[in-house]
């Protein structure tokens, strides 16, 4: 985030499948459908009370606004936040 508070871009959900399709040598069909499925898989969970735990990533979980509505936590792990701050 820039100082006016504002992303310097936004990486869409085709850019990662681009990027995740040339690191594992997939095609990039069979990396979006990956990304869709995973985010499913996470919404699906954490709709059951079950926390997901990516391994030097983070963890999200059910958290709850103000308003008692529902919504999904992310929980960095440690490893990821010093990655941001080194």
């Amino acid at each position: 985030m820039n100082d006016n508070g504002q992303y310097a871009g936004v990486i869409t959900l085709e850019d990662l499948a681009k990027t995740l399709a040339f690191q594992v040598q997939m095609t990039e069909h069979q990396a979006y459908q990956a990304l869709r499925a995973f985010g499913h898989i996470v919404v699906t969970a954490v709709a059951q009370d079950k926390a997901v735990q990516i391994e030097g990533f983070g963890m999200f979980d059910k958290g709850y606004k103000p308003s008692g509505e529902s919504a999904i936590r992310f929980r960095q792990h440690n490893s990821a936040r010093e990655a941001l701050n080194s």
